[in-house]
């Protein structure tokens, strides 16, 4: 039986590696990026208790979310292929180590708590025929409040917000959803 051995990275053909170029150009942009996001948990920290303030306030702070979990899955997938390269290579077994610290002070720091999150989920799901419409999210508000649409009227006036506008719409009907419907 012929004794296979496993090649070094630097003695593996390069087509035969990842291209984690597409995500950081280089360890020093991976590094900028994590000094970057330093500030990260705090500012969704300084969301915790505010979510139900208004539409705008929730909006910000999904974007912000959203925006969040891109960047620390770059952050994170980086170090992570680095670090599988080589196991024995402690500077990147450290940069993995950074970037899960990060993911764990930010995890900490989120704004919806277990009760929040609750309210959280019945703010959406009240919005839900409005349309928080793939993601662009378009809230629903009357007079500036956002209104679940249980309470809302035939006749009643509510403004949809969006990033880049708002309308005024009159409501025709309010009914009970279709379990499979979409949007």
């Amino acid at each position: 039986m012929a004794e296979h051995t496993i090649p070094k990275r630097e003695d593996v053909p390069e087509e035969y590696t990842w291209n984690l170029a597409d995500i950081f150009p280089d360890d020093a942009a991976w590094s900028a990026e994590y000094e970057a996001l330093q500030q990260l948990p705090e500012k969704i920290a300084a969301y915790s208790g505010r979510l139900g303030e208004s539409a705008e306030t929730l909006l910000e702070f999904l974007r912000l979310d959203d925006e969040a979990g891109v960047r620390l899955g770059k952050l994170y997938g980086y170090a992570s292929c680095k670090s599988d390269q080589d196991t024995a290579n402690a500077f990147y077994q450290d940069m993995r180590g950074k970037a899960m610290s990060l993911y764990v002070a930010y995890a900490g720091a989120d704004a919806i708590s277990p009760a929040a999150a609750s309210s959280a989920a019945a703010l959406a799901a009240s919005l839900n025929p409005y349309g928080v419409l793939a993601r662009g999210y378009t809230v629903a508000s009357v007079g500036g409040t956002v209104t679940p649409v249980e309470h809302l009227a035939p006749g009643q006036t509510v403004t949809l917000r969006g990033d880049k506008a708002e309308a005024d719409c009159t409501v025709l009907t309010v009914r009970k959803p279709e379990r499979n419907a979409t949007l």
